[in-house]
């Protein structure tokens, strides 16, 4: 009953930045639109059963333990290779393609984590920003920083919907969007993606 009530997100003035607004789903604040992105966005999961994201996470979760037998023992920052493993999953899940490891978008996604991970979290000069956002006005670096997550956050979607767009992903929860996308722009629009 107070659901809505509670489910709205905190947000800090990098996080507006960074998801354009609020516009995302996983951001927006708990309104009719984020409703109607909710049922789209389940839609495309229902795509397949249980058994088939159960198979999808068991082949990244050997390749993972690859990685580790790779390495014979000897230490080694693993942050790559779980990086790879989760990626690999929600790429699936998304796209219903193995990404590759080599590809551009690939690279551009790990660079796009490391900048989320180190320009969002709560320390470092990044929260000056969210004390005082009227920084923004001085032209400094921390806003050029939050600014570039952004940035290769588009390019990153926008390689996805040329990938969509060329044949190269023909299905999956990302192809949903793009289709619901054209067919109602009222409801859906590339920030919500």
């Amino acid at each position: 009953e107070k659901g809505p009530s509670f489910a709205d997100r905190f947000l800090n003035f990098r996080s507006e930045i960074w998801s354009m607004n609020n516009q995302d789903l996983f951001l927006r604040n708990y309104d009719a639109k984020f409703k109607v992105m909710k049922k789209l966005l389940m839609k495309g999961l229902q795509q397949h059963n249980i058994k088939y994201y159960e198979g999808v996470t068991l082949t990244a979760i050997d390749d993972l333990f690859e990685d580790f037998k790779y390495n014979k023992g000897n230490p080694f920052d693993p942050s790559d290779s779980i990086f790879t493993a989760v990626y690999q999953m929600l790429h699936i899940m998304i796209f219903h393609t193995k990404a590759k490891r080599e590809s551009t978008q690939f690279q551009k996604l790990q660079l796009y984590d490391k900048l989320v991970i180190s320009r969002l979290s709560n320390s470092g000069p990044y929260i000056l920003l969210d004390i005082c956002p009227w920084l923004r006005y001085f032209n400094l670096q921390i806003y050029k920083d939050i600014v570039e997550i952004v940035d290769v956050g588009k390019d990153l979607f926008h390689g996805w919907k040329e990938n969509v767009y060329n044949g190269n992903i023909k299905e999956g929860l990302f192809k949903e969007l793009l289709d619901q996308l054209e067919n109602d722009p009222d409801n859906l629009t590339e920030d919500n993606i």
